[in-house]
């Protein structure tokens, strides 16, 4: 979870003791560099992570035992939105492209075309076409791309897709 914790009810710690989250805070990664990223605004997913990413992403394709994906043939899809929540994938990718020998993919931008001020697109999925076998799936977050960003990898950053087949996925 990208953001955890009870602010909202921290005035009524007491009241609400023990049915409210009233006790120390352990945040990740994520969710602490977002909360000291702009500490005077108000917290939430409201698109503002969208510009936080690189601007080149190498995406390394994995397979199975974690082994890059040769020359698969990768389609990315970007989560969309009109409501907060409920986001979906069209089925027409947003970006194709193949891996390379060590299979790797670059794309010389954000995945994300449009920048939402409230919407829940932050997630990417990778449909993964082997020279071989079956095809696969992998998903990233936007959390994935603001680490990067956030640890100073602004111009490029690379970027581990694990994939799993498709038929164990829709088990």
């Amino acid at each position: 979870m990208m953001f955890s914790g009870n602010y909202s009810h921290d005035s009524k710690i007491g009241q609400g003791k023990g049915v409210w989250d009233s006790g120390y805070r352990f945040w990740e990664e994520a969710a602490a560099r977002a909360y000291n990223r702009e500490p005077t605004l108000r917290r939430g997913f409201f698109g503002n992570f969208l510009t936080d990413v690189p601007a080149t992403n190498t995406f390394v394709v994995l397979g199975d035992d974690n082994k890059p994906l040769t020359d698969a043939k990768v389609a990315l899809h970007v989560a969309i939105s009109r409501e907060y929540g409920n986001g979906r994938f069209d089925a027409q990718p947003d970006f194709t492209g193949t891996t390379d020998a060590d299979g790797k993919w670059s794309l010389n931008r954000s995945p994300w075309r449009v920048i939402m001020n409230w919407t829940s697109n932050g997630a990417v999925q990778f449909v993964v076409t082997p020279k071989e076998g079956e095809q696969r799936v992998g998903f990233l977050n936007i959390c994935d791309f603001n680490l990067a960003y956030w640890r100073g990898h602004t111009k490029n950053a690379t970027l581990y897709v694990v994939t799993k087949k498709v038929s164990e996925v829709r088990r």
